[in-house]
C-alpha cells in the first residue's frame, strides 16, 4: 500500500513540474476580396428553383437584389427563369434547367475601345442576351461559350438554345457570330441559324418567321417582366459606383487581363493608339538583321500571292467558259434577265454543295470521336 502511495505522489509531482500545453491560436483567414469588391451583377428577377454558386462555397438559393460576383455559376431548375443584370447594363435571362459562368468580366468605363473591354460566358440550355455598354464598344470581344461552339456578339438582343433537336440562334438586333468545329455563320438582324452539333457546320442564316422567333422568345419569356424592369431601373443609379470598385478590383487582382496597366507616355491615348505604340516601340528594339528578313518575308509572300491571283483568274475564267456564264470583267449592266439568273442559281448550287460537304465533313468527325464505325 505504502509503495502504490509513493508512486502517486512522484507522479502528481512529476505532471505538476511540466509546463502547462499553450493554447493553439489559428491565424486569422483573409477573406476573399471578391466577396467584397467583385462584384459584376445583380438578380433582378427570380422565377422558380435558381441557386448561385461561388468558388469553393455552397450553393445558395437565388433572390432579387442577390449580388453576383465573377466566376459565380448561376442554376435554374425545372420551369424556372433567372434574370441577372451586370454592372454594363447586359442583360442575361436564363431560361429553365440552364447553368450561367462568368468566366472573364473587363469593364473599364474611360476605355472607349474593347482594350480593357471584354467579357466570356458560358452558358448551358436556352437564355437571352442583350448587350450593354461592353458589346456597343468598337470592336467589342465578348464571346459565349455553348455546347456546340463560340457565339461572337456585336452589339446585339438574341436568343438561343436547344430546340427541336437542334441548338438554335435567332437575332433580334444587331449580329453574331456561331463558330463551330465545322465552319462560322454570321447571324444578322431578323436572321436565325441552327446546327446539330459541335462538329457540323451551322445552318445559312435566313430570315426565320414571326411564329418562330415568338417560340424562342417564349423559352425565356419572364411572366413578371414589368415589375424585373422598374427593379433595373431603380437600380440605375448605384451601377455607376459598382464599375468603379470593380475596375479598381480588377487591377488589383487580374492585372493580367489589362493590356496597358503601366503605360508610359501614352496619357491622353485610346487603347488602340497605345497598343500600336508599345508594339512600334518594340519593333525599333530588334535586332538590326529583323528588317531583312521582313523585307524578304514581305518579297516571298507577295511572290505567293500573286502567282495565287493568276492561277485564280485563268482557273475562274475557265470554269465561267465551261458553263456558260458571262466573264466578271464584263458589265452586269449588259447581262440578259436570263443570265443573271442563271449565274445566281449557279452560285446557290455552289453554295449549297459546299455546305453540304462541310456537313457530312462534321458528322464523319462526329462519329469518329464517339467511336463508332460505319
Amino acid at each position: 500500500m505504502m509503495r502504490k502511495f509513493c508512486f502517486l505522489a512522484v507522479f502528481l509531482i512529476c505532471a505538476a513540474a511540466l509546463p502547462a500545453r499553450a493554447q493553439i491560436v489559428q491565424p486569422p483567414v483573409p477573406q476573399e476580396t471578391a466577396e467584397k469588391d467583385g462584384r459584376i451583377g445583380t438578380v433582378i428577377d427570380v422565377e422558380g428553383p435558381a441557386v448561385l454558386t461561388p468558388v469553393g462555397g455552397m450553393p445558395a438559393e437565388a433572390a432579387v437584389n442577390m449580388p453576383v460576383y465573377l466566376n459565380d455559376i448561376a442554376q435554374t431548375g425545372a420551369h424556372a427563369r433567372l434574370f441577372i443584370l451586370f454592372i454594363d447594363n447586359t442583360n442575361v435571362v436564363l431560361s429553365s434547367n440552364a447553368m450561367l459562368r462568368i468566366d472573364k468580366y473587363v469593364y473599364d468605363p474611360d476605355d472607349a475601345t474593347s482594350a480593357d473591354n471584354n467579357a466570356t460566358y458560358t452558358i448551358e440550355g436556352a437564355f437571352e442576351y442583350v448587350s450593354g455598354l461592353i458589346g456597343h464598344r468598337k470592336d467589342p470581344d465578348v464571346h459565349v461559350e455553348t455546347p456546340v461552339g463560340s457565339i461572337g456578339i456585336r452589339g446585339t438582343d438574341f436568343w438561343a438554345g436547344p430546340m427541336d433537336g437542334q441548338y438554335q440562334v435567332a437575332v433580334n438586333e444587331g449580329r453574331v457570330s456561331l463558330k463551330t468545329d465545322g465552319g462560322e455563320e454570321i447571324v444578322n438582324k431578323g436572321e436565325g441559324t441552327y446546327v446539330r452539333g459541335m462538329f457540323d457546320r451551322p445552318a445559312p442564316a435566313e430570315i426565320w418567321s414571326a411564329d418562330r422567333f415568338r417560340r424562342m422568345a417564349a423559352e425565356v419569356r419572364l411572366a413578371r417582366y414589368a415589375a424585373a424592369l422598374r427593379r433595373m431601373h431603380a437600380l440605375q443609379s448605384r451601377q455607376p459606383a459598382f464599375r468603379e470598385v470593380y475596375r479598381a478590383y480588377v487591377r488589383r487582382a487580374h492585372p493580367h487581363w489589362l493590356r496597358d496597366l503601366h503605360p508610359r507616355g501614352m496619357e491622353g491615348k485610346t487603347g488602340a493608339e497605345r497598343i500600336r505604340q508599345e508594339w512600334n516601340a518594340r519593333k525599333s528594339e530588334a535586332a538590326p538583321g529583323r528588317a531583312e528578313k521582313s523585307r524578304m518575308e514581305k518579297d516571298r509572300t507577295e511572290m505567293w500571292r500573286s502567282r495565287w491571283r493568276a492561277w485564280r483568274q485563268q482557273h475562274s475564267h475557265g470554269m465561267r467558259e465551261q458553263q456558260g456564264l458571262p466573264q466578271k470583267n464584263q458589265q452586269r449592266e449588259s447581262l440578259r434577265p436570263e443570265d443573271r439568273q442563271r449565274e445566281k442559281g449557279a452560285a446557290r448550287r455552289r453554295a449549297r454543295q459546299t455546305w453540304e460537304k462541310d456537313r457530312e465533313r462534321g458528322a464523319k468527325k462526329r462519329r469518329a470521336a464517339e467511336g463508332t464505325r460505319y
